[in-house]
């Protein structure tokens, strides 16, 4: 059986140059011409070879085992003459393997053409000893091995190995004649002896002479905790005791920085199974009785039965830690908004969950948010840190919650593993998304005026106007003369249109005439601004079309409950207005 001793980067190496062409990538130089010639076994230990080349130097290798293939390595070798003879020192390799021959250009630079022969490596067979004891208690004494190897070579060790764990390599070296005491691990084993080379970087191991033998001279361990300030809460322990098999008992004992007894944390824990393999035993302590901050200890003893000990005994060393008992303080949960639509339309795609912790606690500290129906059941969560955090109405995995309404529950959590729970939240999840919609409506002049003001040289007439029916007249200057601001008349209109979260398009279209000169003549006064909204208060600047006479310019604006308001004013001369056409294009949620 094999037992390599090698790093990482030695294995890798090795696997590259058994598979593969067995040369470096990149290697340019091939031209070297290598040859193996008779390969001999002249004595246990030893190979000899010869290598006919026209390289400065060789390098060789010898796989001896093709399921871990790690090689005996024999460094560089210069050559003379075209030929040398390799004499190699084999101790440590299994009985078969492949010679590995390279051509180098230098004793450091290794990358040319590879040559490969079959191997059969001798070896001698120790005489050994093993002591009668087959049980190392407390007390006992070293454990003594006798060998007789007076043919062999390399160095000699015995391996300490649990059958339950092969992976387990315990060499410890002993001399190659005569007894050697040895201290062995804790646990079942089972010994053998291994011939490794000289630098005991390989070895092999002679499997016809085994002893097993139990060794267990204590069960004293160790508590571990993950960190040692913690919070007054349940706590994780590890119980690392030495590699037993089988179950133990352990109780635990918590006490405060005066050394007495804290009640009701700790206690008896039964049935704990260690498993070597996979790591020590855990624990969970109840810490919420703490009510104080401060510094306690927490010790313990264990008990083992064995079947071939009986019962042991032991202590774990104990372990000392801080407790910060006081939750994160002041915590405060702020919504940007209680509803959320999401569907990525623009329209409050998310909302801004801002969770406000004092300063003095909001270093280290953790926030998880839960969303929760209407029935309780946990729908998602999230982990966040204090200060805002977006959430769009989605899962985890990105998939939109059902409509409806839902309770935000949020924890934050101290680096000592304290939580404060602030009040819940509602929440509304809604599946409506933004529509674009367009409105017309024509009103008459007279429907939809809501106030006239003339000055004191101009009137309004309503009724029916000349050729109008259902209009207004404005006639500036008709009585009299004077400055300019008194010949304005100005009419104010109005009309409903539908609510929208938006108003994307407004045009107003006014329908009149010149009365003197040119009765039906027509002008069209055109109100428009383009997405982005209208609010109160906005001005849009109008357009005239052809027409007689002038104009002022005229304020008009959609208010948030959907009022469209105008005004028209007018001046030097007589016009006749007979009605309006509205074209409204919003949005809206449905």
């Amino acid at each position: 059986m094999q037992m390599p001793l090698v790093r990482p980067l030695a294995l890798l190496l090795g696997c590259l140059l058994l598979v593969g062409p067995l040369a470096p990538p990149g290697s340019a130089d091939t031209s070297y011409r290598i040859s193996l010639g008779e390969i001999a076994v002249p004595g246990p230990g030893r190979l000899t070879a010869q290598v006919t080349t026209d390289a400065p130097a060789v390098h060789a290798w010898i796989y001896s085992d093709p399921v871990n293939p790690l090689p005996l390595d024999f460094g560089p070798v210069p050559v003379s003459g075209g030929a040398v003879t390799l004499d190699l020192e084999t101790w440590g390799a299994s009985s078969y393997g492949d010679l590995v021959v390279q051509a180098c250009a230098a004793v450091d630079d290794c990358d040319g053409p590879i040559r490969r022969a079959a191997v059969s490596p001798s070896d001698v067979q120790p005489t050994i000893r093993w002591s009668d004891v087959s049980i190392v208690r407390d007390g006992d004494g070293p454990y003594e091995v006798s060998v007789d190897d007076p043919g062999g070579g390399g160095t000699l060790a015995v391996d300490a190995w649990l059958p339950k764990d092969p992976a387990t390599f315990h060499p410890i070296p002993v001399a190659r004649h005569g007894a050697s005491a040895i201290v062995l691990p804790e646990g079942r084993l089972t010994l053998r002896l291994l011939r490794c080379d000289a630098e005991r970087r390989f070895c092999r191991a002679f499997d016809d002479d085994r002893h097993d033998v139990l060794v267990r001279r204590t069960i004293d361990g160790s508590i571990d905790l993950p960190r040692r300030d913690v919070g007054a809460l349940p706590i994780d322990v590890a119980l690392q005791l030495p590699p037993l098999e089988g179950t133990f008992d352990a109780e635990l004992v918590l006490r405060d920085a005066e050394g007495s007894v804290v009640p009701g944390a700790g206690g008896v824990f039964t049935g704990l199974r260690q498993r070597p393999i996979r790591g020590p035993a855990r624990v969970r302590v109840d810490l919420s009785r703490i009510s104080e901050s401060g510094t306690y200890v927490l010790s313990g003893r264990t008990t083992f039965e064995d079947a071939d000990l009986g019962t042991l005994h032991g202590s774990l060393t104990p372990v000392t830690f801080h407790v910060d008992a006081v939750p994160p303080q002041d915590v405060e949960v702020v919504l940007s908004s209680t509803s959320v639509f999401p569907y990525q339309d623009g329209y409050r795609d998310s909302m801004t969950i801002t969770t406000h912790v004092d300063p003095a606690d909001r270093a280290g500290a953790t926030v998880v948010h839960q969303i929760v129906s209407r029935g309780g059941v946990l729908v998602t969560l999230y982990p966040g840190a204090p200060g805002p955090t977006e959430w769009n109405g989605r899962r985890l995995n990105f998939e939109a919650l059902p409509a409806g309404r839902y309770s935000l529950h949020t924890a934050v959590y101290d680096d000592h593993g304290n939580v404060t729970r602030p009040r819940p939240r509602s929440i509304f999840v809604s599946h409506q998304r933004l529509r674009q919609r367009s409105y017309a409506r024509t009103v008459s002049a007279l429907g939809s005026m809501t106030r006239a003001r003339a000055g004191s040289c101009s009137s309004v007439v309503v009724g029916a106007v000349r050729v109008w029916r259902n209009g207004v007249g404005l006639r500036p200057a008709s009585r009299c003369t004077g400055n300019r601001k008194r010949r304005l008349v100005t009419t104010e209109h109005a009309l409903t249109a539908p609510r929208a979260v938006r108003y994307d398009l407004l045009m107003i279209s006014l329908d009149g005439g010149a009365g003197r000169g040119a009765l039906n003549s027509s002008a069209v006064l055109n109100y428009g601004r383009r997405y982005g909204g209208f609010g109160p208060g906005i001005v849009l600047e109008p357009a005239l079309g052809p027409h007689p006479g002038s104009t002022e310019r005229a304020a008009t604006y959609v208010t948030r409950t959907g009022r469209v308001r105008w005004r028209v004013v007018a001046e030097t001369g007589s016009y006749d207005l007979k009605r309006f056409t509205v074209r409204l294009v919003y949005t809206r949620l449905e």
